[in-house]
């Protein structure tokens, strides 16, 4: 029952029921963002600097959020 209600609240967060479709130009400036950050974070696995791959991933993550979620930028 606890995983069903945690997967049910991360498909909430990380697939939203549609895509935003006022703001596509801040919706793909953000997605390009989070790509970005992700072929930084692979760049730095492979030269062994896990530190900052972490820190890579959990930026491309929250601009990842930020672009699917446009709420959280617009603040309604």
């Amino acid at each position: 029952m606890s995983f069903q209600i945690h997967n049910t609240v991360l498909r909430d967060i990380f697939m939203p029921d549609e895509l935003p479709s006022g703001d596509r130009a801040a919706y793909l400036f953000l997605e390009m963002i989070s790509l970005a950050f992700v072929f930084g974070a692979v760049e730095d696995l492979l030269a062994g600097k896990l530190v900052i791959c972490v820190v890579a991933l959990a930026c491309a993550v929250l601009f990842f959020l930020a672009a699917i979620h446009p709420r959280i930028i617009k603040g309604t």
